[in-house]
């Protein structure tokens, strides 16, 4: 009997140990170099001796972000499935993009147990808050303000168990008056809360057994979740500003939950509740939400308002292959009907080019056009369309869609692959426009809408998905552009 008993605790800590032990990351959800990030290598050891691997990306201003990643990541995102199954990506490159203009300093880190770091099981934020103390004094001993002197000004911000080792960091540093720390956690949890609601997908073990897996982590881990990993706990004791952000479906944690959390917390304080969003919805909050980020940010760490990011001087409208291939009763049209129909497309397209117009913004036109008479190019157009005789020239295959061109709008001229930038002379136009910024829109989401997003990414441009003025056949390729432009 006691034999027994012992090896059923044993196959439970087994497990326990083996889900605290995520299969790591490797390699990076993406590149910095995608995004025109230039990063430097380092590394650094925490005060219990695990070595952590970072990237440091130089800002223009004295202020360092150091961005704290969720259970399973690493340092660029995650690409797995959640508990139904769904393949889902997570990418926060886009979002260290619109920081890094900011001016901001930033310190992309492994935590212990994931990516190229060291270490062999995670803690739920608790022993991720020493990856964040050993981040913070790294930066504090190996770089300076431009002005001379020591950097102290740090922006935590942190997602899921990251978000509850910022929240574990901010609480040690708030005591510290030489310092000043802004805090942003998003997808907080107490570990309460959040065991009871996800044992059976990280444990794969019933909900019955739910005493014994508690009474096995507190063994694995070495401290007790249940006492540590208390949100409410934690914010009674921050003095520094933070900015709690959850999802309003959160898997994990209910809006009350959170609002619970956040009336614990002492000020300053922001909430921010993100409205018929999931779980996953709310790891992108950064570059869906940006000045919402900035202005929190330069706030509290700059003392200074947020200029606007998006203005007619650095911001322009893409239009991709609004023609009537697409938009009417083509073949190609009938691939793209469903999604085109349920989603308004094209009602959305028309509406944000009447607004862009209105407002100044510049919109640029990129057509696909083929030419049989120009052989060279003609050869590198994309098969099908060649195939299918879509967009032939001079017919009204490749005429605009109705209503969607200004007499002020700039026609991209040459374009013949999916990359609206090859063989065209959008890069030009750009750039000699002064454009930074580019909403993009059109067809197909995840051909010529992600082709043409990579390559301008490439180029330096922070490009933003209009995800509500793109299509294609399924709500599931829809998505596959997720995670490389927001």
């Amino acid at each position: 009997m006691v034999s027994s008993t012992l090896f059923f605790g044993s196959c439970i800590s087994n497990k326990v140990t083996k889900s605290l032990a995520p299969n790591r990351q490797l390699p990076p959800t993406a590149l910095p170099a995608q995004f025109n990030l230039k990063t430097e290598d380092i590394s650094f050891q925490t005060r219990d001796s695990v070595l952590i691997k970072a990237w440091w990306i130089a800002g223009e201003n004295d202020a360092v972000i150091i961005i704290s990643h969720s259970f399973g990541a690493n340092r660029t995102g995650w690409v797995g499935t959640d508990k139904s199954g769904q393949e889902k990506t997570i990418n926060w490159l886009p979002s260290v993009k619109i920081l890094a203009d900011a001016g901001y300093n930033i310190l992309m880190l492994d935590h212990r147990a994931c990516g190229e770091s060291n270490g062999s099981i995670t803690g739920f934020g608790k022993t991720e808050a020493l990856d964040i103390e050993a981040a913070l004094l790294w930066t504090i001993a190996h770089k300076k303000k431009r002005s001379g002197g020591l950097i102290n000004t740090f922006g935590l911000i942190g997602f899921s168990s990251g978000a509850n080792a910022c929240l574990l960091a901010a609480e040690k540093f708030s005591s510290e008056k030489r310092l000043t720390i802004a805090t942003i956690a998003v997808n907080v949890y107490w570990y309460e809360k959040m065991i009871a609601k996800s044992t059976k997908y990280f444990t794969d073990v019933p909900l019955v057994l739910l005493p014994l897996i508690k009474k096995a982590t507190k063994k694995v881990v070495g401290f007790d979740p249940s006492v540590e990993i208390r949100p409410t706990k934690t914010v009674a004791s921050i003095t520094t500003p933070l900015l709690l952000v959850n999802a309003q479906h959160d898997e994990i944690a209910s809006v009350q939950d959170i609002r619970t959390i956040f009336n614990a917390a002492r000020q300053p304080k922001e909430i921010v509740i993100l409205e018929n969003e999931n779980r996953f919805d709310a790891y992108h909050f950064i570059e869906n939400h940006s000045s919402k980020t900035l202005e929190f940010l330069n706030k509290h760490l700059l003392n200074k308002p947020t200029k606007a990011l998006y203005t007619p001087e650095n911001t322009a409208f893409l239009y991709i292959e609004f023609q009537k291939t697409w938009t009417e009763r083509s073949i190609f049209h009938a691939l793209i009907k469903k999604e085109f129909e349920n989603r308004n497309v094209l009602e959305n397209a028309l509406r944000l080019a009447s607004f862009a117009r209105s407002n100044g913004y510049k919109i640029f036109q990129a057509p696909l056009i083929l030419d049989k008479t120009q052989k060279e190019t003609y050869k590198k157009t994309p098969f099908f369309a060649r195939l299918l005789n879509q967009f032939e020239v001079d017919t009204w295959k490749a005429e605009f869609t109705a209503g969607i061109v200004d007499n002020n709008d700039i026609i991209i001229e040459n374009r013949y692959s999916y990359d609206a930038c090859k063989g065209s002379n959008l890069i030009e136009k750009l750039t000699a426009n002064g454009i930074k910024n580019i909403m993009v829109c059109g067809f197909t989401t995840d051909h010529c809408i992600k082709e043409s997003i990579l390559s301008l990414q490439k180029q330096g441009f922070n490009c933003v998905l209009v995800s509500d003025c793109t299509a294609t056949m399924n709500r599931k390729k829809q998505t596959t552009i997720r995670g490389i432009a927001p």
